[in-house]
């Protein structure tokens, strides 16, 4: 499946540097591993959750082509790991024995 990111326009080598290197295709918001995207499979592109609970549910258009979209037509991404163990789900627990008194 061919995807495509939108990549934030840059001075010369201040990309290498950012952390932040793509943005929605509609909105031109950035995409970072916090914020909720989806794929659409009609355009290829990635866009914000935003873009399709607003614009796309609306009237069920693809706002890149302009194509008729059915909701099969939409991909929820799943959003990477921040670094901090608050942002996400609990990944793993440290289990211990207990001790039962009798």
């Amino acid at each position: 499946m061919e995807v495509k990111f939108t990549p934030i326009p840059r001075e010369d080598g201040e990309r290498k540097t950012s952390k932040v290197r793509y943005m929605c295709a509609v909105t031109h918001d950035a995409l970072t591993n916090t914020t909720r995207c989806a794929y659409l499979k009609k355009s290829k592109n990635v866009v914000t959750w935003d873009v399709v609970e607003r614009l796309i549910k609306k009237d069920w258009t693809d706002p890149i082509t302009g194509e008729h979209m059915t909701e099969s037509d939409i991909i929820e991404l799943q959003r990477g790991g921040t670094g901090y163990a608050a942002t996400n789900e609990v990944k793993a627990k440290l289990l211990r024995p207990q001790l039962e008194l009798q």
